[in-house]
């Protein structure tokens, strides 16, 4: 049995160190994490030297729609703000 990979051609988005250690083990809700994880994906995919991402975004977000409501989207993104 062939192990499953990544397609070829896989793009890759970077996530901060932090959040793969201290961060991670504060983080109990899953929605909290999803939204993260897509915000960093839409950072990394702006070009110049400001890149953000904003609430907007996010809630218009369709794969985020397919989970979270936009109250939880908003409410999970100020407590990823809050968290630094």
């Amino acid at each position: 049995m062939r192990p499953t990979t990544f397609p070829k051609g896989t793009t890759f988005t970077p996530v901060p160190d932090p959040l793969l250690g201290p961060m991670l083990e504060s983080i109990d809700d899953l929605a909290e994490l999803k939204c993260i994880l897509r915000a960093l994906w839409h950072i990394h995919r702006k070009k110049g030297p400001l890149r953000y991402v904003t609430m907007t975004e996010l809630v218009s977000d369709s794969l985020l729609q397919g989970s979270l409501t936009e109250g939880i989207i908003l409410q999970n993104m100020v407590c990823a703000t809050q968290r630094g």
